[in-house]
């Protein structure tokens, strides 16, 4: 690829501060078009997004809920889109997000992103903060899952030997073989036989175990995760490779990826699927990340990360460590299909529902908050969640939460907020605790709770770009493409 591309920067709920045309007749168009849509529809909300779900009007771009790099149009422009709250630590918020409780939540994170290693490297000037949580994203990811795959042992299978054995037969004698090593040679004393063995040496785990290794090699190359707040998760990380090892002890790393197939669902064990497929991710981005240390600038394939979804899981894992075993995650309620319901969250002895809402702006405001409340009031009256705390009066008041996270942009909410009734019951962003409960001014028993993703330590002002200190959207940059 060795034609200029424009990058388009941006941070979430942002517009490009440049312009951007696009053909009315073109796909493109037709894209971004439906991005309208794909972005307002809750059950289109949550499915794989095209062009990280960017709208256009006003020749304008506009991000939402979806972080990552992504192509507009192949081989000449790209959209960035960076968090919106600023100095959040994306490698130790997927780490927490991925030390959750059962099957179902630990591979509900395989929702929360994608990456599409078939279409063409986007060429970068340098690398940001979010181009830089790709690989950790990836090897957290798959280290988890063999984690989960340890607790319930390694699979077993049968795998075709040939041995040349001595004063004894296994399996059938290949005579062939046998006539051309020994009768030949007269080594009377020997058989050469082929056999089925039943052992832990097989395709997959051979695969798991190359991953593994591959994983710690990339992980002791990230130079940026050596730095203060993140050495404490990625030396949580590396012990965990070192258990991992003793695992894989008696596997042979000897594979070829291409051959080992997806593995089917198995309830005995119920990680190996979503293992393998990581497994081969990891491999392919070791092979991306090795090619780009021997060229200049940074390329990197178009993927996309779920915000939201991200924050759900993070936020069960906080809830988790105060409330132990009562919190359900993703309880459902009424329906089927798409007219089914599912809350994020039920405390079933504080019969309690809480639903978690990726905005910040909650921390100093209620503005535009109507539409969730109506939202968790629905989950709140439905017979089915009902049931799943064990209340039966389908009269019962149930306390809501809304959960928020807070970030720097909410300082600039509270200045430019007009209606200042909605902040009387609302305390400073300074004051305010963590998983601290606020009443929801003009609704009965309903609430908001914040609770903070992690940051990283802040530097030195004086030595930052003023773009990446406000995390407002950035300008357009054209890069000259590299063969990739």
């Amino acid at each position: 690829m060795n034609n200029s591309v424009t990058l388009y920067e941006m941070t979430e709920h942002s517009k490009s501060e440049r312009e951007f045309s696009v053909d009315d007749d073109s796909d493109l168009a037709d894209i971004l078009a439906g991005n309208q849509h794909f972005v307002n529809d809750s059950e289109l909300f949550m499915k794989t997004p095209s062009c990280l779900g960017v709208t256009y009007g006003n020749k304008q771009l506009k991000a939402h809920y979806y972080v990552g790099v992504d192509w507009l149009e192949k081989e000449k422009s790209a959209v960035v889109v960076s968090p919106k709250i600023s100095g959040v630590d994306m490698v130790q918020l997927f780490w927490q997000a991925l030390q959750v409780g059962s099957e179902n939540e630990a591979l509900y994170f395989s929702k929360c992103y994608g990456i599409r290693f078939n279409e063409l490297q986007i060429p970068l000037a340098d690398e940001s903060e979010v181009t830089r949580c790709l690989t950790p994203l990836l090897i957290f990811h798959f280290i988890s899952l063999l984690d989960r795959v340890q607790h319930h042992g390694l699979k077993r299978g049968y795998v075709r030997r040939e041995e040349n054995l001595k004063g004894k037969a296994k399996g059938r004698i290949l005579f062939q073989k046998h006539l051309k090593s020994n009768v030949f040679n007269k080594r009377e004393d020997r058989l050469y036989c082929g056999y089925n063995e039943y052992t832990v040496d097989i395709p997959e785990n051979r695969l798991l175990k190359k991953a593994l290794f591959y994983s710690e090699s990339m992980l002791n190359r990230i130079t940026s995760l050596k730095k203060e707040g993140q050495a404490e998760t990625t030396g949580e990380v590396r012990g965990k490779i070192n258990q991992l090892k003793q695992l894989l002890l008696s596997v042979s790393d000897e594979v070829n990826p291409g051959k080992v197939r997806i593995t089917s669902a198995n309830k005995l064990y119920p990680a190996y699927k979503e293992a393998v497929s990581v497994a081969k991710m990891v491999l392919r981005q070791y092979d991306y990340t090795y090619q780009n240390s021997q060229k200049q600038g940074v390329n990197t394939v178009p993927f996309w990360i779920d915000m939201p979804r991200l924050y759900e899981l993070y936020v069960y894992r906080r809830l988790s460590e105060k409330y132990k075993n009562q919190v359900l995650f993703q309880v459902e309620g009424y329906g089927s299909g798409k007219c089914k319901t599912a809350v994020d969250f039920v405390l079933k002895e504080e019969k309690q529902i809480l639903d978690a809402k990726y905005k910040p702006r909650y921390a100093g405001s209620q503005s535009g908050i109507l539409p969730d409340i109506r939202e968790i009031c629905g989950y709140a009256r439905d017979k089915k969640i009902l049931r799943t705390m064990g209340i039966e009066d389908d009269n019962t008041n149930v306390k809501c939460i809304i959960v928020y996270p807070a970030g720097s942009e909410t300082e600039a909410d509270l200045k430019d907020n007009d209606n200042v009734s909605d902040n009387e019951n609302v305390s400073p962003i300074n004051s305010l605790k963590d998983m601290e409960e606020k009443p929801v001014k003009g609704f009965i028993n309903f609430y908001k709770m914040r609770i903070d993703l992690p940051s990283v330590k802040k530097p030195d002002p004086n030595g930052i770009n003023p773009r990446e200190r406000n995390g407002r959207a950035t300008d357009v940059r054209v890069l000259n493409g590299s063969d990739s």
